[in-house]
């Protein structure tokens, strides 16, 4: 009955699109406080900037993403989130851009109470009590019917006019120090794990093991949890001629500067190919070859990206099973090769 009744409450007048070309100020809620969602959150950011000189920006975060937005200089007001910032906010932005899939109550709220001249969701999965008819608290719905990119969802909306390529992300450089000895060797950070997927550690350990050298050194990126959730002792029993060392368990600062210090990065899908992205690193991308996935989040093509997919293709996003051990070889000699032809 409650959710009936807020949806019958937080309606509102629907507004005029033309608004778009003339706006002074957008204001966005991330598809999620994850860090590789805010990484390629920052391209809608450079191309608002670009489209509309002068234009005021700003994030929504919580804990989970406030540090994160604060190294993107594009985003002018980080707003935290939240019902009283919503009556704070109130009438203070022309554009509303809500980028989660799903409906939640405090979700509409913010959006009825933050009283936008315009307010645009995108992919919203209908629940029983909320739905793209029933909830009339958005101007306009710009489902992903075409599959583009995350990064260039604007183009679904009245704001497609912004939207230039080739598209990009910005980050600060992280204010830490290079965690890397500087004794010459080629440090190559390994990033086997995201959020709810991870590459099996035998496959790992097959792959550094067969590009062992002197003059390469392999950095574990530390998750955390003991014995880097497993990789470390099967890196050990795999070979003994690696030169393998492992990462202190980072803050979002020290993750960073893992990337952006490292010589080549060895990364599945996670976070750490999105950073890596927006520093312009040399690195070798794991994705599955999941059509949906590589639509909506495949790194952006980079020169010093290479795209490395699955043997096979796969409906789970989150399984990487589907890698043969010769593959990821053949990925991480690419990698070490593309390094030392680089000047570093």
């Amino acid at each position: 009955m409650f959710k009936k009744l807020l949806v019958f409450l937080c309606r509102r007048p629907k507004a005029d699109p033309s608004v778009c070309s003339r706006a002074r100020s957008v204001l966005i809620r991330p598809l999620s406080p994850a860090l590789g969602d805010g990484i390629m959150t920052t391209a809608a950011l450079a191309q608002l900037k670009e489209a509309l000189p002068g234009v005021r920006t700003g994030v929504i975060v919580n804990e989970r993403n406030r540090d994160l937005f604060s190294l993107c200089p594009l985003a002018d007001e980080l707003v935290p989130d939240g019902l009283t910032s919503a009556l704070r906010q109130r009438g203070r932005w022309d554009i509303y851009l809500d980028y989660p899939r799903t409906f939640n109550t405090t979700a509409i709220l913010f959006a009825f109470l933050l009283r936008p001249l315009l307010s645009v969701a995108f992919d919203k999965e209908n629940k029983k009590a909320y739905t793209s008819s029933s909830v009339k608290v958005y101007d306009l719905y710009c489902p992903n019917r075409a599959m583009y990119h995350l990064n260039s969802y604007l183009k679904l909306t009245p704001l497609a006019f912004a939207v230039k390529e080739p598209v990009h992300y910005v980050l600060r450089a992280p204010q830490t120090l290079n965690p890397y000895p500087q004794d010459g060797k080629i440090n190559i950070l390994l990033a086997p794990w995201g959020s709810t997927r991870r590459l099996e550690p035998r496959l790992l350990a097959q792959a550094v093991a067969a590009n062992a050298a002197p003059d390469v050194r392999f950095w574990l990126l530390n998750d955390g949890k003991s014995e880097g959730g497993g990789y470390l002792p099967a890196l050990q029993i795999a070979t003994t001629k690696a030169d393998i060392a492992q990462g202190k368990s980072p803050s979002l600062y020290d993750f960073l500067a893992y990337i952006y210090y490292a010589d080549g990065i060895f990364a599945i899908d996670s976070a750490a190919v999105h950073a890596a992205c927006a520093y312009d690193k040399i690195q070798a991308a794991l994705f599955n070859n999941h059509k949906k996935k590589l639509c909506w989040y495949r790194p952006l093509p980079l020169p010093r990206t290479e795209l490395v997919l699955s043997d096979t293709e796969t409906e789970d996003i989150d399984d990487f099973s589907t890698f043969s051990a010769q593959t990821l070889k053949g990925a991480m000699a690419r990698l070490i090769e593309r390094v030392r032809k680089s000047d570093k």
